[in-house]
């Protein structure tokens, strides 16, 4: 067929490969037949010739691994039968026979390689070395002295067909990869493809010449231009993909080979276009040929660096990303400007670009946005760029609707490249940062839903039925790292779902079927949402995936209880729910095995009990820990094996009970842990994470002796750590972060030890481990410290504190980056202080954090928790008649704050503070009353 046609080394299917191969071993049959019987003895001379020829033709049709053998044995039974009459022997066009046919078994030849394996060198020589060796002998004999047999165009460009098509498939990958001495065997016959193109071209430079010197037109038939011209976009193509030299100039550079074949062609045009007008025949390597040579030769050319970037794990940084796509654009312009200029008669020597072009030069932009390349030295080259990368797909895939003809549709899939390169802006800030939180998914999402309204409009067709399901799986995953997206982005991926359903019922079937991967993106949408409704969504999900003949994997139930996990709407849902979905899952392994409840699955369920409020949570997480060792230990199988965040899930579950013994309980895990490991009935060895669990559950029950078993804890991980040379268990930022807040929570006053333990990750973070950096999260714990210690000096110590973090954010420290709850911490750690100017201490604190909220962080928004927390500093005002003063002046200018406010709502906490902080601060009955009314009328208008 035509695509066969114009795709030769297209791999043969197993029908194609017999068909071929017993048809031409029936030839070799007749003329064996003949020569048995002597058959040969009765027939003229000639045509026995002619029966050794077309015997060896018929190979030339046979997609089959030994099709050039078979050849190349019938040759030597005819030279050995006619060797000696000049007149009969094998002339130079029989040596071409033999090379069409191990070109024709190259796809057949590495089909079976592929398949098998490789094999001992010398029962696996390639059809490319057969060739080239074929071609060696016929040079060495003509060296000799026999003119007949002196190799011609068409044989140094078959040779170079054969090399091309066994280095290269019919995509134009490397074929030779398997191993160190394929690479090798790669190299050498690339090395000798470039001299055998050397030989060719100066053996026409002296055929020119030589005519020219006898007085003839020094032109040469059309046909051996052809086969030329073929030779020198065989050697682009392997130029392309197979790198012999890091120098770009070399020239075995594809940019050299590609000139080089560009500079031949611009020399020889007119003599070109001066045959065909004369009407001299094109017989061999057809125009057809020629052109479907070089449209290949310009696109390898075009993605040569693409390639290689992406052998090598992808380009160095978006600097040289940005300079191969631009080199890339060059090539395209310059293939379409040349095409522009040329005659009618010639675009077979100066093919436009096709939808591959295109395509391709699609594919080099968009890898500029590959996330590895996203640092942010590249996000400042991006956003000096003048057209983003993205737009760049976009522009060229406008050009091609309007250049390729009405009457061609356009490969959908050309489309979905363009929709990947905008799914990927989520990870460039310097294109989106002026964008709203969406802007990347909801682009690529309208950038889909074009593509679609055009394939309803017939202008594009999917050749692979796949492509439409990657472009809506693009958008899907583009929406499922959007975080925040919340809502908004579960109802946009819920919306893209039906439509891949409308689509795929509208189609019958063909486009756009959601697959394991798409509800597996939505799943994972929904789970980030947060939502109320994310555990039902989720759980209709599930359902509808058998619906289109899918059963939920380990990753469908995962998501979906994690999706309770993250719901809103804990408190309203039943873990028990959750559990179901395990169960779901324990009959399905029980009945065929096809999934397994893994330890991920069990954490899951066991963390949905942490997160309930079941009085049954801390039961049901030691049940199902116990229920999963067992079916670890009946069936040896890793993924039943209890891991650190199964055990962690446990631990945090029991600390919710808020007893001694729920701490006493976790310290009985982990001794079981420690103990199992270190005598080998285990390999699962607690970690940080392990060891931070237990630290919550101290912080959330506060036993008596709370303080002084976190700092055992922390001594005995420091200890573990180094006597087994284990990182894992060394304390990190969480672990000390957890330590301050027991220490915070804590009753009495422990500002010495969290500054102790503060120099301690300091002194840590200049050693090297870097993740130990104090932050803003760490330094406000310290300020809580100060709060509960009941010093006079408290909201002073607290404000210094708070003034480092503002300094080191200032600085460029974004992990010191002012929240509220630091600012709100350091209001309250002046509550108890009797300095007579507190109260206007902590409004002068509320003042800087509107101004920085006013400057643009919006994280910062006051809100009534803060403003409570000033009224409550007001509401402990000094004896004296100055500090009373000052209190109910900061009282009023919070009165005035609730009254103007557009988004600070007090409820009656706010209020009941208020009015008790103006009993202690106005000492005037009638005033008192007045103001009281203000702020009862107050209350009730908002």
């Amino acid at each position: 067929d035509d695509f066969r046609r114009k795709n030769p080394q297209y791999p043969p299917n197993f029908a194609i490969t017999n068909i071929t191969h017993d048809a031409a071993a029936m030839t070799r049959k007749l003329l064996d037949h003949l020569t048995r019987n002597n058959v040969m003895q009765k027939i003229p001379q000639k045509v026995e010739v002619n029966a050794y020829k077309m015997a060896m033709a018929a190979w030339t049709n046979a997609f089959h691994p030994d099709s050039g053998d078979r050849c190349e044995v019938i040759l030597e039974e005819y030279g050995e039968r006619f060797g000696g009459d000049m007149n009969l022997m094998p002339t130079l066009e029989c040596y071409h026979t033999v090379l069409e046919a191990h070109n024709k078994s190259c796809s057949a030849f590495f089909s079976k390689r592929k398949k098998e394996g490789p094999k001992t060198k010398g029962k696996n020589t390639t059809p490319a070395e057969k060739a080239l060796g074929l071609l060696r002998i016929l040079n060495n004999v003509h060296t000799a002295g026999d003119m007949f047999l002196k190799p011609d165009v068409k044989m140094y460009a078959t040779a170079l067909s054969v090399v091309k098509n066994s280095l290269l498939n019919w995509e134009c990958k490397r074929q030779l990869v398997f191993d160190e001495s394929d690479l090798k065997l790669e190299m050498e016959l690339t090395v000798e493809a470039f001299g055998v193109l050397d030989q060719m071209k100066n053996m026409l430079r002296d055929e020119f010449q030589d005519k020219k010197a006898k007085g003839g037109s020094g032109e040469i038939n059309i046909e051996r231009w052809h086969f030329a011209i073929q030779a020198h976009a065989d050697c682009v193509m392997i130029a392309s993909r197979i790198f012999i030299e890091n120098d770009i100039n070399s020239k075995y550079a594809p940019a050299a080979q590609l000139r080089d074949l560009e500079d031949f062609i611009s020399t020889h045009s007119s003599t070109i276009a001066g045959l065909i007008e004369t009407g001299n025949p094109s017989s061999g390597a057809n125009e057809a040929e020629i052109q479907n040579r070089l449209e290949k030769a310009y696109f390898c050319s075009l993605t040569s660096e693409l390639i290689l970037a992406k052998e090598l794990g992808g380009f160095g940084d978006l600097s040289d990303a940005l300079m191969s796509a631009e080199t890339s654009e060059k090539i395209f312009k310059r293939m379409k400007r040349r095409s522009e200029d040329s005659s009618r008669n010639l675009q077979h020597l100066f093919p436009s670009p096709k939808q591959e072009h295109y395509d391709a030069l699609i594919q080099c932009w968009g890898e500029c946005l590959q996330n590895r390349y996203s640092t942010a030295a590249s996000n400042l080259v991006m956003k000096k760029l003048n057209v983003f990368p993205h737009d760049k797909a976009s522009d060229i895939l406008f050009q091609m609707e309007n250049y390729i003809s009405d009457t061609k549709q356009i490969d959908g899939a050309i489309s979905s490249n363009v929709v990947w390169a905008w799914s990927q802006l989520i990870y460039w800030p310097a294109i989106y940062k002026n964008e709203s939180y969406l802007y990347s998914p909801m682009a690529a999402e309208k950038m889909l839903k074009r593509t679609m309204d055009q394939y309803e409009l017939g202008r594009i067709y999917f050749q692979n039925n796949t492509s439409a399901t990657k472009m809506y799986n693009f958008v899907l995953r583009s929406y499922s790292k959007m975080h925040k997206g919340g809502k908004t982005a579960m109802e946009r991926s819920l919306a893209l779902l039906d439509d891949m359903k409308q689509r795929y019922d509208q189609s019958g079937g063909l486009i756009a079927r959601p697959d394991d991967f798409s509800f597996g993106l939505v799943l994972r949408t929904i789970s980030n949402s947060g939502t109320k409704d994310a555990f039902i969504q989720a759980e209709s999900i599930l359902k509808l995936m058998g619906k289109f003949g899918l059963m939920p994997r380990e990753k469908h139930y995962l998501a979906a209880m994690r999706a309770f996990l993250l719901s809103a709407n804990q408190n309203d849902i039943d873990p028990a729910s959750v559990e179901s979905i395990l169960d779901v899952v324990k009959q399905r392994y029980k009945d065929d095995m096809s999934v397994k409840p893994n330890a991920a699955i069990y954490s899951a369920c066991v963390s949905a009990y942490a997160k309930s409020n079941s009085s049954k949570s801390s039961q049901k997480a030691v049940l199902l820990l116990e229920e999963l060792k067992t079916l670890y230990e009946e069936t040896g199988d890793s993924d039943f094996r209890p891991d650190n965040v199964m055990y962690g899930a446990v631990l945090d579950s029991i600390s919710k009970n808020g007893t001694e013994e729920s701490v006493n309980q976790s310290m009985q895990i982990l001794d079981e842990m420690e103990k199992n490991y270190d005598s080998k009935q285990t390999t699962v060895a607690p970690n940080r994470y392990t060891y931070t669990s237990v630290l919550h559950a101290i912080s959330k029950t506060k036993p008596t002796n709370g303080v002084a078993l976190a700092e055992f804890l922390m001594k005995r991980m420091d200890d573990r750590s180094r006597s087994l040379q284990d990182n894992s268990v060394r304390p990190d930022k969480v672990t000390f972060s957890v330590l301050l807040d027991i220490l915070s929570r804590s009753k009495g006053d422990y500002v010495d030890l969290a500054e102790k333990w503060l120099k301690e990750m300091a002194e840590r973070y200049i050693k090297g481990e870097l993740g130990l950096k104090p932050d803003t999260f760490i330094y406000t714990a310290l300020i809580n410290c100060y709060w509960k210690s009941g010093r006079q000096n408290a909201g002073f110590e607290a404000e210094k504190v708070l003034n480092l973090i503002e300094e080191n954010y200032d600085q460029g420290d974004i992990g010191c980056k002012p929240d509220i709850f630091a600012y709100t911490s350091t209001i309250n750690a002046y509550g108890r202080s009797w300095s007579e100017d507190k109260a206007h201490k902590v409004w002068e604190i509320y003042k800087r954090m509107k101004e920085r909220y006013s400057n643009g962080d919006v994280s910062l928004k006051p809100n009534k928790i803060i403003l409570t927390s000033i009224i409550n500093v007001c509401g402990y005002p000094t004896k004296s008649p100055a500090g009373k003063k000052t209190s109910l002046k900061v009282l009023l200018e919070c009165m005035l704050e609730l009254q103007t406010s557009k988004f600070i709502n007090p409820d009656s906490k706010t209020i009941c503070t208020l009015l008790n902080a103006l009993k202690y601060t106005v000492e005037n009955d009638a005033q008192l009353y007045r103001i009281g009314a203000a702020v009862f009328e107050l209350s009730c208008k908002k």
